[in-house]
């Protein structure tokens, strides 16, 4: 089957699929219709047989996200967490990525893991959930690191 979707654009998070078409046809456009059909198509008019369904895929969301201790010495660690919630898909499928203006995390691409300060002053971490359809939500935390 024809994904049309794919002809229409870049539309993020959403999906067209036409579904039981004998003869393809897409939003008026008469392509490789029948004769009757493309006269209905270009009337306005789809043809009969005609179906366009559609699926919306919701970004996921953070169900839960903390940092503890949200000030440490440089060195020190902090557990980080980012538990997200995909409405339309299995949260098991989410993907995660951790990142900060400095320092390391154990396992940057698990939903907990546990950060390292590198440098005193003010960091900033960051994760990404993404789900099985490439929608992404971000979250930021701010976190002091104090100089050893």
């Amino acid at each position: 089957m024809t994904d049309y979707g794919a002809m229409l654009g870049p539309l993020r998070s959403v999906n067209f699929r036409p579904v039981g078409w004998a003869m393809p046809c897409v939003l008026g456009l008469a392509i490789g219709c029948g004769a009757a059909d493309a006269t209905r198509a270009v009337q306005g008019d789809p043809p009969a047989d005609t179906q366009l369904a559609t699926t919306v895929n919701t970004c996921p969301s953070f169900a839960y996200s903390m940092i503890l201790p949200q000030a440490i010495r440089a060195s020190e660690t902090a557990i980080a967490v980012a538990l997200g919630t995909d409405p339309d898909s299995d949260d098991s499928l989410l993907t995660y990525q951790w990142s900060a203006t400095s320092g390391d995390f154990g396992h940057p691409k698990d939903p907990l893991t546990e950060y390292t300060c590198a440098d005193a002053g003010p960091q900033v971490l960051s994760v990404t959930t993404s789900d099985p359809d490439g929608c992404e939500n971000n979250l930021d935390f701010d976190v002091v690191c104090d100089a050893p």
